[in-house]
């Protein structure tokens, strides 16, 4: 987060991988790669609620992927 000649920017880091909504497109996931990559997405939004944070559009489109698949 900063700013550059008056105008404020933030920086993420690249997820070469996209969305989960893009792998998706390709077909449904294994039985026990859906249940990991849930698993591991219900922990986040778990520690997001235990803070006071509620993201209020959770969709496949906002789950971002890095190049191994993992979501970030």
């Amino acid at each position: 987060v900063g700013e550059c000649d008056g105008q404020p920017f933030f920086t993420m880091k690249l997820l070469p991988g996209g969305t989960l909504a893009e792998r998706l497109k390709t077909g449904p996931l294994p039985p026990r790669e859906a249940v990991k990559l849930m698993a591991k997405l219900a922990r986040a939004v778990q520690h997001a609620h235990e803070r006071g944070v509620l993201h209020r559009d959770l969709k496949p489109g906002n789950v971002l992927l890095d190049a191994s698949g993992e979501p970030m």
